[in-house]
C-alpha cells in the first residue's frame, strides 16, 4: 500500500451526469461539410534564437492575455517568460521556493482580466501577478485546487484531482470539474468521476481530465469516452445540463507502436522505468480537446488515426448544429497536451511545441 500511496504522490506532482428533463439531444448531422478555411502563420517565437537569460527550456504551459501578450511556463527554471504580441522578449518572474510569489511544482498558468494566476500543486497555492510580473499575493486552498483551469466570463472553471483509500484498501481517484469565483473559491460542482485506481492497468493523470471550456454563458464538457462522442452543455448559473451534443462513434484502437510510445513515456514521467505496466486504455478517445474559437463556435477534436501535427476538428455552432469539419497542419510534438499546447484567444491561434521549445501565431477565418 505504501508503494501505491508514493505513486499517487507522484501522480499529484506531476499533474498539472445523468441526463435531466431540461436536457436536449442534438444529432450532429452531416459531416462531410467542409469550410473554406484560411490560417496564415504571423510570428514565432524560437527559444534556441533568445538571449541565455530569454530562453524556456521546458515549456509545460503558456496563457495568452487580451492584448496579445503570451506567457511561458518554463518548468526547467520555475519561471514564467513573457513576450509582447510582436514576440520581443519582456521580462520573467516568479522562481523556485516557498516563499510569497515562489513555487515548488507549478502546473498551469493563466491570464485573468489583468492578472496572471498560477497554479501550484505541491503546496497547495494559486499564485497572483499583475501582467508587468509583479507578485500580488497568493491565495492558498486546502482543498479542491484546481490543477487545470481557464477563464469563463467573470468566473473560472477548473479541474481538481484528488484520491482517497476506502476501508477495503482499495484506492480512487475522483475527478471534479468546478466553477470558482475570481478569487477562486469553489461555488459550484459541474461534474465528478470516480475511478478505481490499478497498479496493473495505469493510466497517464492527464488523460483521466474531462474536456470543457467555457465562454460565460454556458459550459461545455466532453468526458473521456471510448465509446461515446458527445459534448454536454451546462449552466454556469445553475449547474444543469441544458443539452448534449453527439454523434455516431468506432472505436479506435492504439497501434502497437502508440501503445510502446506512451507506456514509455509514462514511466519516465512516474520514474518507474523498470517497472512493468499495462496501459489502461487501449483505444483513442472519442474527443481528445475543446476549443471555442472567435466566432463562438464550438471545436470538438477527435483522438484520430494519423500524425499529430494533423488537427482534425468538428466545428459546431452552439445551438448543437455541425458547422463543418476542417484539418489544419500545426507544428504540434507527439506529447502535446492540446488544451496545454494550443489556445484560441480572441482572433489568433496559439501553438506551444514543447520539444522544440517554439510558439506559433496564426491568424485564421472560415465561412
Amino acid at each position: 500500500m505504501l508503494k501505491i500511496t508514493n505513486l499517487m504522490l507522484i501522480l499529484l506532482f506531476v499533474i498539472s451526469c445523468s441526463k435531466t428533463k431540461e436536457q436536449k439531444e442534438i444529432s450532429s448531422g452531416n459531416r462531410n461539410k467542409e469550410p473554406k478555411f484560411s490560417l496564415v502563420k504571423k510570428m514565432e517565437i524560437i527559444s534556441d534564437s533568445l538571449a541565455e537569460n530569454q530562453k524556456f527550456f521546458q515549456p509545460t504551459d503558456f496563457t495568452v492575455d487580451n492584448r496579445g501578450n503570451i506567457y511561458i511556463l518554463d518548468y526547467n527554471k520555475y519561471k514564467i517568460k513573457k513576450f509582447d504580441s510582436q514576440g520581443k522578449f519582456q521580462t520573467e518572474f516568479s522562481g523556485k521556493g516557498q516563499g510569497p510569489g515562489e513555487t515548488e511544482n507549478p502546473i498551469s498558468v493563466v491570464a485573468f482580466k489583468d492578472s496572471i494566476f498560477i497554479s501550484d500543486k505541491l503546496t497547495n497555492k494559486i499564485l497572483v501577478f499583475n501582467t508587468e510580473g509583479e507578485f500580488l499575493h497568493d491565495i492558498f486552498l486546502a482543498n479542491n485546487l484546481p490543477d487545470v483551469f481557464s477563464p469563463a466570463g467573470d468566473n473560472f472553471l477548473g479541474v481538481a484531482l484528488n484520491y482517497q483509500e476506502e476501508k477495503s484498501g482499495k484506492l480512487f481517484f475522483t475527478i471534479a470539474l468546478n466553477l470558482y469565483d475570481s478569487k477562486l473559491r469553489k461555488f459550484r460542482e459541474i461534474f465528478t468521476q470516480k475511478t478505481l485506481f490499478q497498479m496493473d492497468k495505469i493510466e497517464n493523470p492527464f488523460n483521466s481530465y474531462p474536456n470543457f471550456i467555457g465562454n460565460g454563458e454556458n459550459i461545455y464538457l466532453a468526458p473521456k469516452s471510448e465509446n461515446k462522442y458527445e459534448i454536454l452543455s451546462y449552466s454556469p448559473e445553475t449547474g444543469k445540463d441544458l443539452k448534449k451534443i453527439s454523434r455516431p462513434w468506432r472505436k479506435i484502437a492504439y497501434s502497437k507502436e502508440e501503445i510502446m510510445a506512451e507506456e514509455k513515456h509514462l514511466k519516465m514521467m512516474l520514474g518507474i522505468e523498470k517497472e512493468k505496466i499495462q496501459l489502461k486504455h487501449q483505444y483513442k478517445y472519442a474527443i481528445k480537446a475543446l476549443f471555442i474559437d472567435k466566432y463562438q463556435n464550438i471545436w470538438a477534436i477527435p483522438e484520430c488515426e494519423g500524425k499529430m501535427k494533423t488537427f482534425k476538428a468538428d466545428i459546431f455552432a452552439q445551438s448543437g448544429e455541425l458547422k463543418g469539419k476542417v484539418t489544419l497542419e500545426l507544428p504540434l510534438d507527439y506529447y502535446s497536451q492540446l488544451n496545454s499546447s494550443v489556445k484560441f484567444v480572441n482572433n489568433k491561434i496559439y501553438v506551444l511545441n514543447k520539444t522544440e521549445s517554439k510558439v506559433f501565431v496564426y491568424e485564421y477565418s472560415y465561412k
